[in-house]
């Protein structure tokens, strides 16, 4: 009979005892680690999936009985010939080896209701019915979020478009009654006519000196002189061709002969500067102590009256120069017919006015419409991963249920044989007859109609949420065309402008 137990399938191999010297202490350390440390990953697997944990563990053989103490109480209760003879039914140790695996049993059958539990609890977090209806809500939220928007941004969007059509109206206007059929033509940076100016000052005042410095009389006209002199000569042409020259492109003949005098008041004014600046270079060589009164005076005298020195030539080309530089720099400053530049710029600004007042609205509008559709596939994806899980423990249900019936007829073999181990150590050790309580065989036959109502009841509900997930698929589909739709419609009106298209140039 221990021979037989020894060597039974079910029970698991004895303690090893491989306790060698020359294992070194590192493999001696792994070793005592390494059971512990798959304790504690199996119950953490067993924490996070409890209806995959294997609720049949292994039984060892040996180790019950030691812990139960068999041996040592068979020929304990054999001695005192315990149980007695006439015993029919187990008592005393027998029933506690008994109650022992019993009790291994409950769990087990515990752990395996209360995955069952889980999975219907599961199961009933499912509802595709209220995920659908919840769907089918954002649509309409989404339309009356918009709704409230719109109105709070829709005074903004009536001003700067009715501002645009006031601008336009002038625009066409303006066209119509000067007879332009061409758009205007201007610098596209406001900044560059004056950096134009800038250069013109500073690079006349630079070689107006370098050439003086040549001459060996740079020390008779001070740099100071020099800039504000060019600076008088590039202010008063670029402000005149700017402002009043470009009437000689007006259609009105008056208008016409202001922009021609206002040339020639321009042209006047460089010539007498470039006049004074040869007479005041010629005069102050000859007689550096001499006086602006003075030099007016000689000009008025005999204006052709000037040393033909290099300097006098030199300063009198750099002022001309200059001068007609900053004339030609103001009439491009605008377009050439007065007054059409700044009116087509005033039109343009208030069209961008109206593009950024759109441009904001469509990102909000698409801001809203993009956290509907999120939330739609949160909610809609949140759904089928459920789903999934659902699936999968289902199938771990049927696994678990497989191997609790196994695990219970495991713990029937090793429970009769342990009983088997006591009954022959108390027989070897008693003198009486062995009672008849020695030849029950104990069952633990699993419910298996319990079992099979679990699983066939598992196998219904996801059917049963398979066959809804088709309504649910059906619901995602429809709300994001809906929601597709509502942009749409949402932004359509917003493009609706009173723009114009501007003819092309001639």
């Amino acid at each position: 009979m221990d021979q037989e137990i020894s060597s039974s399938t079910i029970s698991v191999s004895s303690d090893s005892q491989s306790s060698s010297n020359w294992i070194s202490i590192p493999a001696r350390l792994w070793s005592r680690t390494a059971p512990v440390l798959r304790r504690i990953y199996s119950g953490i697997q067993s924490l996070r999936n409890p209806l995959g944990s294997d609720v049949s563990a292994t039984l060892n053989v040996d180790r019950i009985s030691a812990s139960l103490a068999v041996t040592g109480r068979a020929e304990f209760d054999g001695r005192n010939e315990l149980p007695r003879s006439t015993e029919e039914v187990v008592t005393g140790t027998q029933k506690e080896i008994i109650f022992y695996f019993k009790d291994l049993q409950r769990k087990a059958q515990k752990r395996v209701i209360e995955s069952g539990v889980r999975l219907r609890d599961f199961a009933d977090g499912i509802n595709i019915a209220d995920t659908v209806a919840n769907l089918n809500d954002i649509p309409p939220r989404c339309e009356n979020e918009l709704l409230r928007r719109s109105s709070d941004l829709q005074a903004e969007l009536d001003c700067v478009r009715e501002r645009e059509v006031q601008q336009q109206r002038h625009y066409e206007e303006f066209r119509e009654a000067n007879q332009l059929k061409r758009v205007a033509r201007y610098p596209s940076s406001r900044g560059l006519p004056f950096t134009i100016m800038a250069l013109v000052i500073v690079t006349g005042t630079i070689a107006f000196r370098e050439i003086l410095a040549g001459l060996a009389s740079s020390a008779l006209v001070p740099t100071s002189w020099t800039f504000l002199t060019l600076m008088l000569v590039a202010l008063v042409p670029y402000v005149i061709a700017r402002s009043m020259f470009r009437l000689i492109n007006h259609v009105g003949e008056a208008r016409q002969i202001a922009g021609l005098l206002s040339g020639g008041v321009a042209v006047t004014f460089i010539g007498f500067v470039a006049v004074f600046v040869a007479h005041y270079v010629s005069t102050i060589t000859l007689q550096p102590e001499a006086t602006v009164g003075s030099i007016v005076e000689s000009i008025l005298v005999a204006p052709t009256n000037v040393n033909a020195d290099m300097a006098v030539w030199a300063g009198f080309g750099i002022v001309i120069l200059a001068g007609l530089a900053a004339f030609l720099a103001g009439y491009k400053a605008d377009d050439p017919y007065p007054g059409y530049g700044e009116i087509q710029r005033s039109y343009h600004r208030a069209r961008d006015e109206r593009e950024q007042s759109i441009k904001r609205m469509r990102k909000r509008t698409n801001m809203i419409i993009d956290k509907a559709e999120t939330e739609a596939s949160k909610m809609h994806r949140r759904v089928k991963t459920k789903i999934r899980q659902f699936s999968k423990l289902v199938d771990k249900s049927k696994r678990v249920s497989t191997t609790y019936g196994d695990y219970n007829l495991a713990l029937e073999d090793v429970c009769n044989i342990v009983l088997d181990r006591y009954r022959v150590a108390n027989a070897d050790a008693r003198q009486t007859e062995i009672p008849l309580s020695f030849s029950e065989h104990i069952s633990f036959r699993p419910d298996e109609e319990q079992s099979s109502t679990r699983i066939s009841e598992g196998e219904r509900r996801r059917e049963q949420i398979r066959s809804s997930s088709a309504e649910l698929e059906e619901a995602a589909a429809h709300v994001r065309e809906r929601l597709r739709d509502l942009n749409s419609r949402a932004i359509s009106p917003l493009e609706e402008t009173p723009g114009m298209i501007l003819p092309a140039e001639e």
